[in-house]
């Protein structure tokens, strides 16, 4: 992945043809054009970006002609936001949107923190299922007036991050599930060969009795458990 940190007037303006190209394509269903042209001039226009860099603390980073990414660190909190993730639709299924994430989570670690956050439309449902698989969850609700007679209804979604970029996740149900199955396997083993041990020592003990009939007196049989 050609990664490029954005610093230069011809790299904001490239991040901004991909936020109105990708915006417009993703959002207009879910938000409506109107909102849509809103939040492009007030968030993402060549200006909204260079004072975000200048003066507001974003990092870019621009995958030249297929996506973006935007961070904000909050060093006195340790996390990280993700401000901006976007891949152009004809790079989509590359797994460009996964390695923008990845790279997120390795600047998180860098910087020293331990969450890495975002929000996301509550009604984009297929960008929160992309997030879930790459192991954020969801924390709360938030509903921001960003002026203009409109509003952001979003989630806040976030994972701890660890050493290295390590994601700090629980491990996955359907692990642990395994192991329960394994560790029971390993227990009804056990018991199969205690059982058949048992059976051995009443046939060897009813043989030295003179047959295979009742146990002589005296002799005790052990319930199978």
């Amino acid at each position: 992945m050609n990664l490029e940190r954005v610093e230069r007037p011809d790299q904001i303006a490239a991040v901004a043809a991909l936020a109105r190209e990708t915006w417009t394509q993703h959002y207009v269903p879910i938000i409506g054009a109107a909102q849509v042209e809103y939040m492009l001039a007030k968030f993402q226009s060549t200006e909204a970006i260079a004072r975000q860099i200048a003066a507001e603390g974003y990092e870019y980073y621009l995958a030249p002609g297929a996506g973006y990414l935007a961070l904000v660190p909050d060093p006195a909190k340790k996390s990280l936001l993700l401000s901006k993730i976007y891949v152009k639709a004809a790079a989509r299924g590359t797994g460009l949107g996964r390695a923008l994430a990845e790279f997120a989570e390795r600047r998180c670690s860098e910087l020293g923190c331990n969450e890495l956050w975002l929000t996301v439309n509550r009604n984009n449902l297929g960008s929160i299922a992309f997030y879930e698989r790459l192991g954020f969850r969801k924390t709360q609700t938030l509903v921001t007036d960003i002026g203009g007679g409109f509003v952001m209804d979003d989630w806040r979604m976030a994972k701890r991050i660890g050493p290295a970029g390590r994601a700090l996740t629980a491990p996955a149900a359907g692990c642990q599930h395994a192991k329960e199955r394994s560790r029971v396997g390993r227990v009804y083993a056990e018991q199969r060969t205690q059982r058949d041990s048992r059976s051995r020592s009443r046939r060897a003990l009813l043989q030295r009795g003179g047959g295979g009939g009742a146990a002589p007196a005296g002799a005790h049989r052990s319930p199978d458990p």
